[in-house]
């Protein structure tokens, strides 16, 4: 009887640990969803100067509106290395 207890509290805790790192993974997609709004327009700004700045460079000054005009405001992003 107590073998039988044992394994089976041994087969819940594997279970609820299961479901907690489920539940983690589920919460970053959610919070992952929840920024691609946003992550979407920082490169749709970024995309037409991606071709003119240098390799390695850790920020980028953006034009907003329609080019560099008198009433365009320069936008700064912090970029984030692809390489880990």
């Amino acid at each position: 009887m107590a073998a039988r207890r044992k394994e089976l509290v041994t087969r819940l805790r594997s279970r609820v640990q299961k479901l907690r790192r489920t539940l983690s993974a589920v919460e970053e997609d959610a919070a992952r969803a929840v920024r691609a709004g946003a992550e979407r327009a920082r490169a749709e700004l970024l995309l037409p100067v991606a071709s003119r700045l240098p390799r390695g460079a850790r920020e980028a000054r953006v034009p907003t509106g329609r080019g560099w005009t008198r009433r365009a405001v320069p936008r700064k992003f912090r970029l984030r290395s692809t390489r880990r």
